[in-house]
């Protein structure tokens, strides 16, 4: 019961909607009372521009086409939700294609967005874009370089003093 009120309240908070069936004794209206009881939602979104609450998921995608935020540093294989079950209008070929084109899409938006560098934090050499430890850290410890250039200069005798 609660989870059905947790998906429709999740749903909901990004203006989409589902339809659910359940041979449980719960009914919509129970649903609808568990959803009035939640008294705090938490949205938290990387790149593109400020998800407010209520608003169309639509319109947020959109933004993020400007600037993009890779969310975590792993990946979910996205293709695990296209099964044949879900888009039965869709053959076992034309399935297999659409999961190659989207493993494609997003190994190139990986690729466009990651940036290789030192991600250790007690590195001299970190850098806070970073988001691909490529093993670029120099050492922590304590290195004293003296360095510089000596110059010496002889007076010519052409020159009027």
């Amino acid at each position: 019961m609660y989870k059905a009120a947790a998906e429709a309240s999740f749903l909901s908070s990004f203006g989409l909607s589902a339809n659910y069936e359940s041979d449980s004794k719960y009914n919509q209206t129970s649903i609808n009372e568990y959803k009035r009881k939640i008294n705090r939602k938490v949205v938290s979104s990387k790149g593109g521009e400020i998800f407010i609450l209520g608003g169309h998921m639509e319109a947020w995608q959109a933004s993020v086409k400007k600037s993009p935020a890779i969310i975590r540093r792993a990946v979910e294989n996205l293709t695990y939700f296209i099964q044949a079950d879900k888009i039965p209008e869709l053959t076992d070929m034309a399935l297999s294609k659409v999961r190659k084109e989207i493993n494609e899409a997003v190994n190139t938006y990986m690729e466009m967005n990651t940036i290789r560098g030192c991600m250790n934090r007690n590195s001299p050499s970190f850098n806070w874009i970073t988001n691909l430890d490529d093993g670029s850290c120099a050492s922590v410890q304590q290195t004293t370089q003296f360095g510089g250039f000596i110059r010496t200069c002889t007076e010519d005798s052409h020159m009027p003093q």
